[in-house]
């Protein structure tokens, strides 16, 4: 697969909504650097930097009305 600005952009949004169902809702994830490990095979690794920030609870729920 072909690494594209549309490709990590896509895996950004995954990221994101994957954190988004764990209760993560201020998630950041950055593209950070590609690393060749076999220039043959045209193969590498993409680092991908996830910070979760703090998980967010509902405590309490107030129905007014």
């Amino acid at each position: 697969m072909q690494i594209t600005p549309n490709t990590v952009d896509r895996a950004k949004t995954l990221i994101k909504r994957y954190f988004d169902d764990k209760g993560f809702k201020k998630c950041r994830s950055n593209h950070l650097a590609e690393k060749t490990i076999h220039p043959a095979k045209n193969q590498v690794i993409v680092d991908i930097d996830i910070d979760k920030k703090e998980k967010i609870k509902v405590h309490e729920i107030q129905i007014v009305g």
